[in-house]
């Protein structure tokens, strides 16, 4: 395996590619209380709560994927522009998204939204169950809310991951056979 720098850069691919495979198996876990969400406000069987959140997984899953090949479609043309760049960046990075924000001249991301967005999520998946328990009259309209957003949610997440653990293998492999080729040296030069 190659060292130096590009070593760095596989490291922080590996450990994108061990995080998405556990974002992918949580989305894909909290498909079914999102489900049970739906079924409590919903008709028996597949009523109308939980046809609409599948359509708003599938659809966000799809808008997902194309999301994510449009932008690693751009990583991949700032790889092979950048290269050395990327390299040297990757030394002071943790993730994937960090070396890129590097890269391009951008702050580094805060975390904050995003956890703030799963936060709300929660609290509106409480908020539906608990109106939908108390039986009010606002519980299956609310209830509809919270689970169009967690369709959409995992749709986009999972789409994202997948797409990220699919990227980080091609890519882990390409380097290998760089390297073994003599084609790289071990501090990342081509």
């Amino acid at each position: 395996m190659a060292r130096g720098v590009t070593d760095q850069f596989l490291r922080i691919v590996h450990r994108e590619q061990r995080n998405a495979i556990l974002t992918l198996f949580a989305a894909v876990a909290l498909v079914a209380p999102a489900l049970f969400l739906a079924d409590l406000a919903d008709a028996p069987k597949l009523g109308s709560v939980a046809i609409t959140f599948l359509a708003a997984l599938a659809l966000s899953f799809a808008g997902g994927l194309l999301y994510s090949w449009r932008h690693f479609r751009a990583v991949n043309h700032g790889l092979k522009t950048h290269w050395t760049t990327w390299m040297r960046f990757s030394t002071t990075s943790g993730s994937l998204d960090d070396v890129e924000r590097k890269v391009k001249g951008k702050a580094p991301a805060s975390g904050s939204l995003k956890g703030f967005a799963l936060a709300l999520l929660v609290l509106a998946n409480g908020a539906a169950f608990a109106l939908l328990w108390a039986e009010a009259a606002i519980g299956p309209a609310f209830t509809l809310l919270a689970v169009v957003l967690d369709g959409v949610t995992l749709g986009l997440t999972a789409a994202g991951s997948l797409w990220l653990l699919g990227w980080c293998s091609l890519f882990r492999r390409a380097v290998q056979e760089l390297v073994e080729e003599g084609q790289m040296g071990i501090w990342g030069e081509r």
